[in-house]
């Protein structure tokens, strides 16, 4: 953990921001967002793109990680911080590379009995799902909801699948489940704090990019519409995950509750998006943690 606020400070913060993936735009959203709060908060600090500067070139003390997707959330950037001893905010190397991988982090949750659906790899060589439709596809280690696409038929699989062997050598499916869909974020203050439910109503048929990145096309319930013991299990399960899995400073949990109150656990981020349309920020300000206290909390637990 960094020194007293004093000395960080006196520190150079590097915003690693926008790289290399699908994901660059929210990326360098949430690194602006992330560099004007560090400006109100009086710390000095540096925008960073690795897709345009190396970072090797760049002088600083401290990373702060906004790069969503891979080389950002899959242990790479970690990696290669750890080895330069340059302390970093989030998740370390080990815990990144699990979560960003969407098969191993359902893996993980079968062997931590939490209730995921059900869940297949699917590749060139074998293009069929034993899975009942509708199911959803998804890359295994990407974001943002880019390339998910909900399947009807085995038809609608075909097609979808020619487009999608184009770009991925592999990808995930797994059974729809239709209910509500909720995140919950956790943040350390130093001890891991579940934040306040945060329910989901998109105008698509699923939470994708389009839904969560376009004004107006998602509806931010706060407090979700959930029993007080729906809530806490919520909350326990998106702790249990953050724990378990060896997350630092700050994760987020996705989940869908079904028509009798189940709870079914999808994902876990470990670099959550920090846009003014993204779920931990309107989290954290629902439980009176204003967007520069969320920031300056994850700098303070940068490793």
């Amino acid at each position: 953990m960094t020194n007293s606020n004093q000395s960080l400070k006196e520190k150079t913060i590097g915003i690693l921001y926008g790289g290399f993936s699908e994901e660059r735009e929210v990326s360098l959203r949430s690194g602006n967002n992330i560099k004007q709060a560090l400006d109100t908060l009086g710390y000095k600090s540096i925008l960073i793109d690795p897709a345009i500067t190396p970072l090797h070139s760049q002088q600083f003390d401290i990373a702060f990680i906004a790069l969503h997707g891979k080389f950002g959330e899959d242990g790479t950037c970690q990696s290669y911080l750890e080895q330069k001893g340059i302390p970093y905010t989030g998740s370390d190397a080990k815990a990144s590379a699990l979560a960003m991988n969407k098969y191993y982090s359902k893996c993980f949750m079968i062997e931590n009995k939490l209730p995921t659906p059900q869940f297949q790899l699917i590749t060139k060589d074998n293009p069929s799902t034993h899975l009942s439709f509708p199911i959803i596809l998804k890359p295994i280690d990407g974001g943002s909801s880019v390339d998910v696409f909900k399947i009807s038929n085995s038809t609608e699989l075909k097609s979808t699948l020619s487009k999608v062997f184009e770009r991925y050598q592999m990808i995930m499916a797994e059974s729809f489940i239709e209910g509500r869909e909720i995140t919950v974020g956790v943040i350390d203050m130093p001890e891991p704090t579940a934040l306040p439910v945060l329910e989901l109503e998109s105008k698509n048929s699923f939470y994708d990019y389009e839904a969560k990145y376009t004004n107006g096309m998602t509806t931010f319930i706060l407090p979700a519409r959930l029993s007080d013991a729906l809530t806490k299990k919520a909350q326990r399960y998106a702790k249990i995950m953050h724990e378990k899995m060896g997350c630092k400073g700050m994760s987020r949990t996705d989940m869908i509750v079904d028509s009798s109150d189940d709870l079914h656990l999808l994902e876990i981020n470990t670099i959550p998006g920090m846009t003014n349309l993204s779920d931990l920020p309107a989290q954290a300000k629902e439980a009176g943690i204003s967007f520069s206290s969320l920031v300056d909390i994850i700098l303070k637990r940068a490793i």
